[in-house]
């Protein structure tokens, strides 16, 4: 296919939405003895755990500073939690700061992450023209009555043809929540490598979520400028998390083996920035009344 985009669509101005937090200023015992962490390399080398900052900051940081440099082009996202670690609770959050955002849905039911969605706005769809800029918040969810063969081949189409069509227009955010599933069940490395190496330029964001850095492309690590970490305790998931980030290497592998519960490390590769911080939690009726 030619690398030359179509006739971009006409994306509308929107305004990001701008929240007010209150919060409750306790934190838990583990969380505030690891403030105060200090801890040696494998080199020997001692180094201080990055400071904790609550949400209204974290989130404040984000949303100034992702997609903020109209000569870099979009950033990419990597979050690696295990299962109940918060980090679909994250991605939602965040989520609220892009205009215009497509999640892949790969499971016929999941009401951790469509629920919550479709109470923010989201639009569920089986079928997905990234030129129709009039749903600016889709759940795409190509149809999978069963996991045969022919069905799987079916899905891989559907998510092959959004993928493809989002490199000629340009514009979108892509929530990932299985990244391993889409590169490696679906078989789609190929088409993720061409929005992980040029997508940037197009403005088109992936926001990929996993359990495992192991299972992760190589180049989603590479093309990814912030990346969310959770707790990791497997040494290799440690070292492979650790060998893209930069400068901050040493600082990282050692801080992610300890966190506390739905505790997060954020790094941003390109400004060398580490914190901590944990989702505050806000229900519907909050999000109302802050939106």
């Amino acid at each position: 296919m030619s690398t030359q985009p179509r006739q971009r669509a006409q994306f509308p101005a929107q305004a990001s939405p701008r929240y007010k937090f209150n919060f409750a200023p306790a934190r838990s015992t583990r969380s505030l003895e690891y403030d105060d962490k200090r801890t040696k390399t494998r080199g020997g080398q001692e180094i201080a755990i990055p400071q904790y900052e609550h949400w209204s900051t974290f989130r404040g940081y984000i949303e100034q500073n992702w997609n903020a440099d109209p000569e870099y082009g979009a950033e990419h996202m990597i979050i690696v939690g295990q299962a109940g670690s918060g980090k679909t609770t994250l991605a939602r959050e965040l989520l609220t700061i892009r205009d215009y955002v497509v999640v892949f849905g790969t499971k016929t039911r999941d009401q951790q992450l469509y629920g919550p969605l479709q109470q923010q706005g989201y639009v569920l769809q089986d079928k997905f023209d990234p030129q129709d800029t009039r749903n600016p918040k889709v759940i795409f969810r190509p149809s999978l009555d069963e996991p045969t063969v022919e069905a799987l081949a079916r899905q891989r189409e559907a998510f092959r043809e959004a993928l493809l069509g989002i490199f000629n227009t340009g514009g979108w955010t892509i929530f990932c929540d299985e990244l391993r599933y889409l590169t490696e069940t679906l078989k789609l490395y190929r088409e993720m490598d061409l929005l992980w190496l040029q997508g940037r330029s197009l403005w088109i964001t992936i926001v990929g979520l996993t359990q495992r850095p192991v299972s992760v492309p190589l180049n989603a690590f590479e093309q990814a400028t912030h990346f969310i970490l959770f707790r990791v305790s497997s040494f290799n998931d440690r070292k492979r998390a650790a060998e893209y980030v930069g400068a901050t290497a040493p600082i990282v592998f050692e801080t992610i083996q300890g966190l506390p519960p739905h505790e997060f490390l954020y790094i941003n590769k390109v400004q060398d920035i580490l914190m901590r911080s944990k989702v505050e939690k806000i229900n519907t009726r909050q999000r109302k009344e802050r939106g």
